[in-house]
């Protein structure tokens, strides 16, 4: 918070590399922070803002988990945010939700076709739970980030089966292969 009032960079070192190319192999980001939020399950508080690799940029949105800093150093480079970049995060924010707003730039239309059981856990799972905007039986429509989707329907292995996008499909695809071939 003292970054934000003074409206100075942030240099963080992070706990845990994400494979986000927002983010550099050393783990060190830069933010010029706007806010400090939690997520909408109440779950955990992010740092949000402008941030880059270097000091010098190039800046874009990012959210990161407070729990994953393991130590912040305050720059002296100013770290003021213009109005259009404080409008730009806070509709991201709105829109994505904090937790994903390093992810995806669009929403991706998914579609999901539930098992019976898969439906009832959709019902029960809420952790990082995306809306559905159309039901059509046991198939479901969502507008999600690829990354949401990928883990929140993951763990539904057999019980949900993703119609589109295709290139999502193919991903679940691979990897529920590459699990099968651990049991071989």
């Amino acid at each position: 918070t003292r970054a934000m009032n003074e409206q100075k960079v942030v240099k963080l070192k992070l706990q845990s590399q994400r494979t986000s190319s927002a983010r550099d192999q050393s783990n060190i980001i830069y933010m010029r922070p706007f806010c400090v939020e939690v997520d909408s399950e109440h779950m955990y508080n992010y740092i949000a803002g402008m941030a880059a690799p270097t000091q010098g940029g190039p800046w874009k949105p990012q959210s990161i988990r407070l729990s994953n800093i393991q130590k912040t150093k305050h720059q002296e480079k100013s770290g003021a945010l213009s109005a259009d970049e404080r409008k730009h995060i806070r509709e991201k924010i709105n829109r994505l939700g904090i937790q994903y707003l390093s992810d995806d730039p669009e929403l991706t239309k998914v579609v999901i076709q539930f098992t019976p059981y898969g439906e009832k856990q959709y019902r029960q799972i809420l952790h990082l739970r995306p809306t559905c905007i159309k039901k059509r039986g046991l198939i479901y429509e969502f507008y999600c980030s690829q990354y949401q989707a990928k883990i929140y329907f993951f763990k539904f292995g057999h019980n949900a089966k993703v119609l589109e996008p295709q290139s999502l499909a193919d991903f679940f695809k691979r990897r529920y292969e590459s699990a099968a071939k651990q049991y071989e």
